[in-house]
């Protein structure tokens, strides 16, 4: 009668055993992987996002070399002279 008892039990303890096992390596291999890919992700929207700044102040110098005047106070609406 004693073992009627202690059999199913221990089986049922040994399963969720193995059951938490499997769930807990398998969930860390997964999520290891998900952090992974969302950290590469988030260096190469950086990167990109450094590689748009530094085209729009090449455009931003580009310009300033084709037009002299783009940037200087009289092209901004100041007076001659009005700066000193």
């Amino acid at each position: 009668m004693f073992w009627q008892i202690v059999v199913p039990f221990l089986s049922a303890a040994v399963g969720m055993a193995i059951v938490g096992w499997l769930w807990t390596f398998g969930a860390q291999n997964y999520l290891g992987k998900y952090l992974a890919k969302k950290a590469e992700n988030l260096a190469t929207h950086q990167d990109i996002q450094k590689l748009v700044d530094q085209v729009r102040e090449t455009e931003r110098v580009k310009s300033e070399i084709a037009d002299p005047h783009v940037g200087s106070p009289t092209s901004m609406g100041h007076k001659e002279g009005a700066l000193r």
